[in-house]
């Protein structure tokens, strides 16, 4: 059994997730996350998924292609999976693949789902 590498806080029907990890780096590593990622997107009661990068310093390019499995894996179950919280380099190479939705805060995250009642257009 892999150990967690998330932890989750619930607010109202949003889940905010954050990393234990601050180096996304290791394939194994990845491999866990993605896993529970995957579990977390078919879990039940939850329109929204908010993935903090704020403790992340560096992900790996297998990071960044396991975030576009995980936002397949929760569009497909229904649910937004929106990224939050990243620093500067880590927002440039996400950004770069103009298929996730990403915010600067989890704050701001959680009051434009707030407001919209949906997930943010990309």
């Amino acid at each position: 059994m892999s150990v967690p590498r998330l932890t989750v806080e619930i607010v109202g029907d949003v889940r905010v997730v954050r990393f234990r990890n601050r180096h996304l780096m290791d394939e194994q590593l990845v491999c866990e996350v993605q896993e529970q990622l995957s579990t977390l997107a078919h879990q039940p009661g939850y329109f929204a998924t908010i993935l903090d990068f704020g403790n992340v310093e560096s992900v790996s390019s297998f990071m960044l292609a396991s975030l576009i499995t995980a936002d397949e894996g929760f569009r497909g179950a229904g649910r937004a999976l929106i990224l939050a919280g990243m620093n500067p380099r880590i927002f440039e190479a996400v950004e770069r693949t103009t298929l996730l939705c990403i915010t600067v805060t989890t704050q701001t995250a959680l009051a434009t789902l707030a407001n919209a009642g949906s997930r943010p257009t990309r």
